[in-house]
């Protein structure tokens, strides 16, 4: 019959839409999964947990000064008897361990941004003790450990590196205690100041990675509390490091 091929040729181009259709639907498929694998290879990306190991060189430097203060009553019953003052320029080189949890993600143009809480002890920290004998007055010492935060920017230049930089801010679990020698006195805590940073980055598979970072944190803090206490401080810290580690991501 004359038209009896047209049926036929009509299931053909059907088939043949179907088959194009369902090569397109593959291609897209295979792409996003190819997408998800690469970007699950990008180091610091998501969650990720871990914990390094490193090297730190510090100095405190700066003064302490005590003396008995304006806004009491009494001050000859207050611990100092008189104006003192004992200058500060101590140092120390020590390994440290460190841990850290963060969250990382990627733009399309392979830019990373995250954020990272970080927690550092110094391994074999001392205390110091810094005597004026001329003025019979010391300040103690103790510089141990810190908290940070920190935002991380990042470029990947391959599938499974990246460097950054890290921006942040710390605080130190530093003391500073002046007094008269032999007497009691008062003590500064918690001293602040920002953190800049370097770092590459390398996963190993799609969980572990690996990292080496340099760090530089730097704090000028001053204190001045004459009518209550009797006490002032001037102090700057500097305090440059190197660590490596590893880290999970969930």
């Amino acid at each position: 019959m004359p038209g009896s091929s047209h049926p036929s040729l009509y299931i053909l181009k059907q088939k043949n839409f179907m088959i194009r259709k369902y090569i397109l639907i593959s291609i897209v498929l295979f792409g996003m999964a190819d997408m998800a694998h690469a970007n699950s290879l990008k180091p610091m990306a998501g969650v990720c947990l871990g914990a390094d190991i490193g090297f730190t060189k510090y100095t405190v430097t700066g003064f302490a000064e005590t003396f008995p203060p304006t806004g009491i009553a009494d001050p000859q019953n207050y611990p100092y008897s008189s104006r003192k003052r004992t200058q500060i320029d101590v140092g120390d080189q020590k390994a440290l361990g460190r841990i850290h949890i963060g969250y990382g993600h990627y733009w399309h143009n392979n830019f990373l941004t995250g954020l990272e809480l970080g927690y550092q002890h110094l391994i074999g920290a001392h205390d110091f003790l810094v005597s004026n004998p001329a003025q019979n007055h010391e300040v103690g010492i103790h510089y141990s450990s810190r908290f940070d935060i920190g935002v991380l920017i990042g470029y990947s230049f391959s599938l499974r590196d990246v460097l950054y930089t890290r921006v942040g801010y710390g605080t130190t679990d530093v003391e500073i205690a002046p007094r008269e020698v032999g007497g009691i006195g008062g003590a500064f805590h918690n001293l602040y100041g920002p953190i800049l940073g370097f770092g590459y980055s390398h996963m190993l598979d799609a969980q572990f990675g690996l990292r080496i970072e340099g760090t530089h944190l730097a704090i000028n803090d001053s204190y001045d509390n004459d009518k209550n206490d009797g006490e002032i401080y001037d102090i700057t810290i500097r305090d440059s490091q190197i660590s490596i580690g590893v880290f999970y991501r969930f």
